[in-house]
């Protein structure tokens, strides 16, 4: 009479060649492992080498970056201040207002559109920072009253007997009855300790020193449009 193997017997076989010893030496485990670690440790490092790589390759191109702003500030301020030039002499209009736009680039960012026609007299007689200074405040007075973006034109014009430049936005604009007192030392439509009062009177006394005038009506859009009128002067030599 033969016996049979129980149940559980007969599936030993299939199963014992599945299983891989393990190393019956403790070194070859250290080892191994220590191998592994060291794989990885290699390849975490190579990963944070590369990481710290493109990081300070980022860095760098800010650096740089953020040089070249510096050196083209310099540049527009000195090219804007002049205080050696205080004789009137023959101005570039449309590169000195280009001066002032890039100075003021902060308050413009992308939310105002600056429109540009320099249709006038390339060049005109004056005095560089004073023209300068009108300009900018203008401009400055300009971007402050669109805050939630806008549009800014500047043109330059030429008559016989004056040269114009036209800066209109797409503001608010200015009342009627608060025309003439913009210009008076002082007097702001801004919030408290937002504006000195001080831009446009100064903008208003450079422009009469040079027997010029500042005025300020509708802008086609409905905003202000300030008109800078400067006599043409022959320069002498």
């Amino acid at each position: 009479m033969h016996e049979t193997a129980p149940p559980h017997a007969r599936f030993r076989p299939s199963v014992a060649p599945r299983l891989a010893p393990l190393p019956a030496d403790p070194d070859v485990i250290v080892v191994g492992a220590g191998a592994a670690g060291i794989a990885a440790a290699r390849t975490l490092i190579a990963a944070g080498l590369s990481v710290a790589v493109l990081e300070a390759r980022d860095r760098v191109g800010a650096m740089r970056m953020g040089l070249t702003r510096i050196q083209d500030l310099v540049l527009n301020l000195r090219k804007f201040s002049r205080l050696d030039e205080g004789e009137r002499s023959l101005v570039n209009v449309p590169e000195a207002i280009e001066t002032v736009l890039a100075l003021i680039q902060h308050k413009l960012g992308s939310r105002i559109a600056v429109e540009r026609d320099f249709a006038g007299r390339p060049e005109i007689h004056c005095t560089p920072a004073l023209l300068n200074q009108v300009v900018m405040n203008i401009l400055g007075n300009a971007a402050d009253a669109m805050p939630e973006g806008g549009r800014i034109r500047v043109v330059t014009e030429t008559t016989p007997e004056t040269d114009l430049i036209r800066i209109s936005d797409t503001g608010p604009g200015i009342p009627e009855d608060l025309r003439e007192k913009i210009f008076e030392p002082f007097f702001t439509t801004k919030p408290v300790g937002a504006g000195t009062g001080l831009g446009l009177a100064i903008a208003y006394s450079v422009v009469q020193a040079h027997s010029g005038s500042l005025t300020v009506e509708t802008a086609p859009g409905g905003g202000a449009c300030f008109v800078i009128g400067i006599p043409r002067q022959t320069a002498t030599v």
